[in-house]
């Protein structure tokens, strides 16, 4: 545990990032649905850049407001296991997408005398 770097123990605090890579992908949609939208309408008749602009703009902006509204958001760890973080228990997350290696390395925890968790939502023991 002292070898290893605080920022690596850690992880992220916050669901940052996460919201963020929503925002920009929520923002985008918009912004290309509003552009579209404009660019159809023969009063308004938007050129085609305009529809490009628009779709970055909302991206930007979704980016820009789901990354605020994210850092002042535990991240799915912490909220998830908020009770034994809190109680000081040390928590293992092995995060992978391989199934086998994944039930190989709780196995191994496990033999080693922890106590494994179940299977949440989006892929973590707890």
């Amino acid at each position: 545990m002292t070898q290893m770097p605080d920022d690596e123990k850690e992880g992220s605090p916050t669901d940052f990032m996460p919201a963020a890579m929503r925002g920009l992908l929520g923002g985008g949609v918009v912004g290309l649905v509003v552009g579209l939208l404009a660019m159809a309408i023969p009063a308004v008749g938007i050129p085609l850049v305009a529809v490009v602009l628009c779709t970055l703009v909302g991206a930007l902006v979704g980016g820009w407001a789901a990354a605020l509204a994210g850092s002042s958001v535990p991240s799915e760890v912490r909220r998830d296991y908020r009770s034994e973080i809190e109680a000081g228990k040390v928590l293992v997350v092995i995060d992978d997408e391989d199934e086998r290696l994944l039930e190989r390395a709780s196995d191994a925890i496990t033999a080693a005398g922890t106590q494994r968790l179940h299977l949440v939502h989006h892929g973590l023991l707890h």
